[in-house]
């Protein structure tokens, strides 16, 4: 009977650990979308989440703002809490999202809050943001869907499926 008291009480602290550190969690994305909603003009009072997903029942320029916040938030949120090799973010043509000139530059700006070591963010963009001087690389297109050659895209095919036949290799030796 005193070990299921035991497993009873475990049980018990597991849940509040869970329920803990769900409340944490939801409230350190609501904070990264505090800071991100304030660089790029969207009031706090739209950050909504329900089920750790920010609620979008906005229009206009709003919507993409929205997406754009909550998915930052996210980024950051996963930047700062651990170490891996795949803190990545890729944010594509803020500009034909409807922006106005304002919300743009806000949106470009606000990219200064991703600058770390720790991770990677790609910017695919029409216009010059300002922060080309503090990006590790910059890619300057030229030419219409540049990077799309058939050359190009047949090189990396390739490779992937090398990486995917060493990866498979590596996974049975692993479970040998």
């Amino acid at each position: 009977m005193y070990i299921s008291k035991i497993a009873k009480d475990d049980e018990e602290i597991n849940k509040t650990k869970s329920k803990k550190r769900s409340k944490d969690i939801r409230e350190n994305i609501v904070e990264y979308c505090c800071t991100l909603a304030d660089a790029i003009n969207v009031p706090q009072t739209f950050i909504k989440l329900k089920d750790f997903v920010q609620v979008i029942n906005r229009t206009g320029s709003e919507t993409p703002r929205l997406v754009y916040m909550y998915q930052s938030a996210l980024y950051l949120y996963n930047l700062n809490r651990a170490n891996s090799p795949f803190n990545f973010y890729v944010v594509d043509t803020p500009n034909q999202q409807g922006q106005d000139a304002d919300n743009l530059e806000s949106i470009f700006k606000s990219l200064k809050l991703f600058l770390s070591d720790k991770g990677q963010v790609i910017v695919g963009t029409e216009r010059e943001t300002g922060l080309e001087k503090m990006a590790s690389n910059v890619i300057e297109l030229t030419e219409k869907r540049r990077c799309l050659t058939d050359t190009k895209y047949n090189e990396h095919i390739k490779l992937l499926q090398q990486l995917q036949k060493l990866a498979i290799i590596g996974y049975k030796l692993k479970n040998l």
